[in-house]
């Protein structure tokens, strides 16, 4: 029997999926009316993010503090056009932890395999979402 063995890499490319599969512009997340995931929506970004965190730490990882402050920079853009545009703060929280991510995500040592990994996880989600479509059309009553 093969026992489940969890990588640092295995980590980065489940974070990458959740992110991506995740976003409010995913039909299951985007689109869905019950409070309950768009509540799950808007808390699994700041899970990720600790998670990135503690990988970070475990790593004893350092970062480039000009890389750093940049990527905050950049991260707190939106949040100023918040305040002056005088919005609710609720969206712009969540996409400051899903930038927030994707900075960690380029910081890492990962980032090389984080491009190779983003491209195969939209492959797979195209060939998915092509055959569900299919199956929807050609098959209507299976599904």
């Amino acid at each position: 029997m093969n026992k489940l063995v969890i990588t640092k890499n295995k980590v980065y490319f489940a974070v990458m999926f959740l992110i991506i599969y995740c976003s409010h512009d995913a039909l299951m997340f985007g689109t869905n009316a019950n409070t309950l995931f768009i509540t799950v929506r808007k808390i699994i970004p700041f899970l990720l993010c600790a998670v990135l965190l503690l990988l970070n730490f475990v790593e004893r990882k350092r970062y480039n503090a000009k890389h750093l402050l940049v990527g905050i920079f950049v991260i707190l853009l939106p949040l100023c056009s918040c305040i002056v545009n005088n919005e609710a703060w609720g969206n712009y929280i969540y996409r400051f932890a899903i930038m927030f991510c994707a900075l960690l995500l380029a910081l890492s040592d990962y980032r090389e395999k984080a491009c190779k990994d983003y491209c195969s996880i939209m492959v797979f989600l195209c060939i998915w979402s092509i055959a569900v479509f299919a199956i929807a059309n050609l098959l209507p009553g299976m599904l």
